[in-house]
């Protein structure tokens, strides 16, 4: 869309091309074009994404702050507005953030533990239904995105056959989920050992090991 933002190894944040609506966020008050990146000043952030007229900027401590054009309320800072935001604003009632997208006039965080899963929270333009909040109609504040009940199915790190000793690691995408599991080749219940999502059981010897999640 004509500009680029991005973040350095250092946690600086960086833009550069086209200044229109502000998109730059370097709180220059013009419309002109900037070939050369220069530093978003006082922001250190850990992921950026961009749109057609705003972005979005992680920062460290797992708050969100945007710039750009808020017609649709992609800033997330409640009604819409026709004004240019040159600089990086707060996104108000966000936190725990721990990664984020950015779609046309449409925001998306993903909030939560990124080792257990998180929750999705979408705001702005929702043409088509892209916010997935069950509506077609635009949203100027956060929402949750509902979640599809059933509990995503248990990864495992290594494939089977392989040589042990081994550490396998078990993964569930589905938040406060429990994960059971065997190694005697039979289905887990709820009655069976408990594994963290993201934690390790020792295969070191030759065993059929077993895992499925639950959640109340």
């Amino acid at each position: 869309p004509g500009w680029t933002v991005g973040v350095k190894q250092d946690g600086t944040a960086w833009s550069f091309g086209s200044n229109g609506f502000g998109r730059l966020g370097r709180g220059i008050i013009d419309i002109g074009n900037y070939p050369v990146p220069g530093q978003i000043p006082d922001l250190s952030a850990k992921a950026a994404a961009s749109a057609s007229f705003h972005s979005l900027m992680l920062l460290p401590d797992g708050t969100i702050r945007g710039f750009g054009g808020n017609f649709w309320g992609q800033l997330g800072l409640g009604p819409g507005d026709l004004f240019e935001h040159h600089s990086p604003v707060l996104v108000p009632g966000i936190s725990g953030v721990f990664a984020i997208a950015a779609g046309l006039n449409s925001s998306f965080v993903l909030v939560g533990d990124p080792n257990t899963g998180g929750t999705i929270k979408s705001w702005g333009n929702n043409d088509f239904g892209v916010l997935g909040i069950g509506s077609t109609f635009p949203s100027l504040n956060p929402l949750q995105v509902p979640e599809d009940l059933k509990v995503a199915k248990p990864i495992f790190s290594v494939p089977e056959g392989t040589t042990f000793p081994t550490q396998v690691r078990i993964v569930c995408g589905t938040p406060e989920a429990v994960i059971h599991y065997t190694t005697n080749g039979l289905d887990p219940t709820e009655s069976d050992p408990v594994v963290a999502s993201g934690s390790s059981v020792l295969v070191d010897h030759s065993l059929t090991l077993k895992a499925r999640a639950f959640r109340t």
